[in-house]
């Protein structure tokens, strides 16, 4: 338990970037000192432990001890992330996949009972004429007027709620047993959000309680289609990473 803690805060400590100099006030990023402290604790912890292991194991109370020093530095960590007030937001994904970066989570529709109603949208081709893998994508021209693109964020406890300015309903797995598809609802959704692990990106988590499979928590720019589904890993820059922009600004220029 200890060394997983101690793993999972270098790991993060590695890929986190602060919010100084250009990076200032971006989301996704950390507030400045945040990765050194979290840097340190995990180092005083590793002493600890193997100042211990080096005459004897640790015993429990000590490795308690030690896991709960490093949760506090996590719980640190997480709160020293910048992330999303309660506004109007666009949702991109910042996959390294060339046909997903770029595409922005959008409502097609109203109907609660349809995953087609979800869909990435807002890039096409740079070149119409060079499709797949090695094509070049940008924004499509009318983006910002396209209202299904937005949505209104707000913070409830225990995560996010993310509300379609088109339709009125809320983002959320689709209401049927096994589903690992994403829909909309009429009763709010809490989604929580986690750093990605790659500077300006998070993760987008389901409820636990609220999917079958307990392991495909993790929404996901499906690879080869338009659909948002549920997965069960997610790594750095691959097609659960999202940022997040606010819209305020562009709504007024729409």
């Amino acid at each position: 338990r200890v060394t997983d803690l101690i793993a999972k805060a270098k790991e993060i400590a590695t890929t986190a970037e602060e919010a100084t100099g250009d990076n200032a006030g971006r989301l996704g990023y950390y507030k400045a000192g945040a990765r050194a402290a979290l840097t340190a604790a995990a180092d005083a912890v590793s002493q600890k432990l193997a100042g211990i292991q080096a005459t004897r194991q640790p015993n429990i109370a000590e490795v308690n001890e030690m896991v709960a020093q490093m949760q506090a530095a996590l719980t640190d960590m997480d709160n020293a992330l910048l992330a999303p007030t309660d506004g109007v937001y666009m949702i991109q994904s910042e996959s390294s996949n060339k046909s997903n970066n770029g595409k922005v989570i959008a409502a097609k529709g109203s109907s609660r009972d349809s995953y087609w109603t979800i869909h990435f949208e807002g890039t096409e081709p740079a070149d119409p004429n060079v499709v797949g893998a090695d094509a070049a994508y940008k924004e499509t021209a009318n983006r910002k007027s396209h209202l299904e693109y937005y949505w209104k964020v707000e913070k409830v406890n225990g995560g996010y709620t993310f509300k379609n300015l088109y339709t009125g309903l809320y983002l959320a797995p689709k209401e049927e047993k096994g589903t690992r598809v994403m829909s909309l609802r009429k009763a709010p959704y809490t989604l929580d959000l986690r750093y990605a692990k790659t500077p300006g990106c998070f993760n987008l988590v389901a409820d636990t309680a609220d999917v079958q499979d307990k392991a495909h928590v993790y929404l996901n720019a499906e690879p080869g289609s338009k659909n948002l589904v549920l997965w069960n890993e997610a790594n750095g820059k691959d097609n659960s990473a999202f940022s997040f922009t606010e819209a305020k600004a562009q709504l007024e220029d729409a």
